[in-house]
């Protein structure tokens, strides 16, 4: 078969010139347009499928939301914060306990000496300072319980001057230590307010990878939203448990 080129600026074949009743009758060709008209709808409806999974790759879920709540729940964020304030508040506990078992200090001494025990790496001469107040309270003790076992007979003026003071400075005592109660459950309620508040943190900032790595421009709590179809929850909480950031005691 012979092939011939079209020029089409000039509308010449070949070299030679086509004439406008050629021109015509070959652009009015019905099967002509009918095969022009299937190439433009092919072009476009590849081109649409194109441009439809290039958006796909490109514009994914912009907006997610999670679930902080069940993250911490879920996570051992929870668990280990539990664990730590349990421990906190058994170290405030023994710390109460030593106080209430040193009778006779003064409102101040007693400050002093939850101070002291607070510390969680006392000096030699916070310790020196500890056994002494712990001494100052024994030798009172020891006096008081000398007094009482004194036949009241035998008690001077001096002595029983002695014990009303010793009484006297045992219910000022009872009342420092029992100031102490509010200070401690404040103590273990802001620790727990602060252990809530790093693990919150830390969600955030494991949030932020994901969203990251899922391209993401927005990340949404579940009550902010209606409705969101992306749930990165699962997400932060798998990878919360891959991490070495939850460590629980056994």
């Amino acid at each position: 078969m012979m092939k011939c080129a079209v020029d089409l600026t000039t509308g010449h074949r070949d070299g030679k010139n086509i004439t406008t009743q050629q021109h015509r009758k070959e652009t009015n060709n019905p099967v002509l347009k009918f095969n022009v008209l299937v190439l433009a709808v092919a072009m476009i409806i590849g081109a649409g499928a194109y441009f439809s999974r290039a958006s796909e790759r490109n514009n994914g879920p912009s907006v997610a939301v999670v679930d902080m709540q069940k993250v911490y729940d879920e996570s051992g964020l929870r668990q280990m914060n539990e664990q730590q304030l349990m421990a906190y508040g058994q170290q405030l506990a023994k710390q109460f306990n030593d106080i209430s078992n040193l009778p006779y200090l003064s409102p101040t001494e007693v400050k002093e000496l939850s101070d002291l025990l607070m510390k969680p790496n006392p000096t030699p001469a916070d310790t020196t300072q500890i056994q002494t107040l712990e001494q100052k309270s024994r030798q009172l003790s020891q006096e008081m319980s000398k007094l009482q076992t004194t036949s009241d007979s035998s008690l001077t003026t001096t002595d029983r001057t002695r014990i009303q003071q010793l009484q006297d400075m045992m219910n000022t005592w009872r009342g420092a230590v029992e100031a102490l109660t509010p200070i401690y459950q404040k103590m273990a309620n802001d620790q727990d307010t602060k252990t809530q508040r790093q693990a919150m943190d830390t969600i955030r900032k494991e949030v932020a990878k994901i969203a990251n790595s899922q391209h993401l421009s927005e990340v949404f709590s579940v009550s902010s939203l209606v409705y969101c179809e992306h749930d990165i929850t699962n997400d932060v909480v798998k990878m919360i448990k891959k991490s070495k950031l939850v460590t629980l005691n056994q």
